[in-house]
């Protein structure tokens, strides 16, 4: 296992104690050891990455989000996405026209499609 130190004012809150960080290598014993030293930090493929999710918007033209945004999973972006369809609902304010349906779509980092929220607006003649 190979440990850095890295210069104190890193890490204020270990009261002026450099960081030590740690590269996976070692055995996990000695990982979790210097996982319980004060002023450490460890990286590595031990720690998960949140996944990505996107939300794209199509109401009169495409709006394809390019950024995304990081949530724990797809329970939280189904979340997520109720929120932003009732902002954009709000956000008409009254404009909402038959025939120019509102959709949101959420998908995850593969551009799979998870969730689609439709607002469907048709006029009954």
């Amino acid at each position: 296992m190979t440990a850095v130190n890295l210069p104190p004012a890193l890490d204020q809150a270990a009261a002026g104690q450099p960081y030590r960080v740690y590269r996976l290598g070692g055995s996990l014993p000695q990982l979790d050891a210097a996982l319980a030293a004060p002023g450490t930090f460890c990286f590595g493929t031990h720690f998960p990455i949140m996944p990505r999710y996107f939300f794209n918007v199509r109401h009169e033209r495409s709006n394809v989000d390019t950024e995304g945004e990081e949530l724990r999973d797809k329970h939280a972006a189904w979340h997520e996405a109720t929120i932003i369809a009732g902002e954009l609902l709000r956000d008409i304010d009254g404009k909402l026209k038959p025939g120019k349906d509102l959709q949101l779509e959420v998908t995850d980092e593969f551009r799979n499609r998870l969730y689609m929220i439709c607002i469907i607006a048709e006029d009954s003649t």
